[in-house]
């Protein structure tokens, strides 16, 4: 039986409250341009932009994990299909929700079909149907290696370059001849969790690890003011970008710290309980949230900018939070709902 890892359980937590800033924040950008408000907006984005990153790295720990045994049967019938259940029962409710808000009906209920943040489900999903190629890698040490490598370059650095200015014409070269997708994307992030928890070692992994985090927030928040400043309003590069290199950093800064500060044991074992009993909720956390602040509290003057924005974004996440949390666990407890919506 495979020990669990509490690291991990952690992470999928702080990744989930992470989302929920994001949103909640991301409305500083719509007001003065570099005001007080904006810039606020700007270091929680740039804090909290390992979010889905982390998410996905998680996913890869477990999933890649060849001790792990996962068949095709499980793989589809137990884990994509619930994502897939989930996915368009709550596309549908959500949905509803927007359409009776403007007027129902079917017209308008085809045009608000869905919700923004529930595109994180079909691209598992994704990851979840390549699963079984991608442990054929990392069942073999320095084949993951070399994906790894190869993703990192190819999803990260080259972009990176080719977004130089001066380079532009060999962009439109380059995104218009060299057709590699294999390693792109998420599927980097995905293998990339595995590898780091099980296959990467370092000296110092604690001190760097903090030093990376630190450095890709700083990138981030600056690199994010001064190209904005630059183009004379938001320049999305950095800030909704998490294949820039600020957003690896983080991601990977954040996951190899907790990675050497969380043990695999508590010895508190209520803490312990009470740590996998949020874990275990946080899809649903997930799921909910936008329903909660976007038309719970936000109609009542609950939001961003309700007093001043330093607080008010961590008061309005962590009340989303546990608020969400809290019709998760309700929900949980309707037959049928647990195993098919949550």
């Amino acid at each position: 039986m495979i020990k669990r890892k509490y690291y991990l359980d952690v992470l999928r937590i702080l990744s989930i409250f992470a989302v929920i800033v994001i949103h909640i924040c991301n409305k500083g950008f719509t007001y003065t341009f570099n005001g007080f408000e904006w810039n606020v907006s700007n270091v929680y984005n740039s804090i909290f932009r390992f979010c889905i990153p982390v998410f996905v790295m998680i996913s890869g720990a477990l999933m890649l994990n060849n001790d792990k045994e996962i068949t095709l049967k499980k793989l589809y019938l137990k884990n994509a299909l619930h994502l897939v259940i989930a996915f368009v029962i709550w596309a549908i409710i959500y949905g509803l929700i927007k359409s009776i808000g403007t007027g129902f009906s079917i017209s308008s209920f085809i045009q608000n079909f869905g919700c923004v943040h529930l595109w994180f489900i079909p691209m598992i999903v994704g990851l979840y149907v390549i699963t079984p190629l991608l442990r054929k890698i990392t069942a073999d040490e320095k084949a993951t290696k070399y994906f790894v490598i190869v993703s990192l370059v190819f999803t990260f650095l080259i972009p990176a370059v080719l977004s130089i200015p001066q380079l532009s014409a060999v962009k439109d070269y380059y995104d218009n001849s060299v057709f590699f997708h294999f390693t792109l994307g998420y599927v980097s992030y995905y293998v990339l969790g595995y590898y780091l928890d099980q296959q990467f070692k370092m000296k110092k992994e604690l001190p760097i690890s903090i030093i990376v985090f630190v450095a890709g927030a700083l990138l981030m928040a600056f690199g994010t003011r001064y190209l904005s400043i630059k183009n004379g309003e938001l320049s999305t590069f950095l800030c909704d970008n998490f294949f820039s290199i600020p957003a690896f950093l983080m991601s990977v800064g954040i996951f190899v710290f907790f990675k050497n500060i969380i043990k695999d044991e508590f010895k508190n074992e209520k803490v312990a309980k009470g740590l996998v009993f949020v874990s275990n909720n946080c899809f649903g956390i997930y799921i909910v949230h936008v329903l909660v602040f976007k038309y719970i509290f936000e109609p009542i003057g609950f939001s961003f900018a309700s007093f001043n924005p330093i607080f008010s974004t961590l008061i309005v996440a962590i009340s989303t939070f546990v608020v969400s949390l809290l019709i998760t666990v309700v929900l949980k407890l309707i037959p049928g709902l647990k195993k098919f919506i949550l």
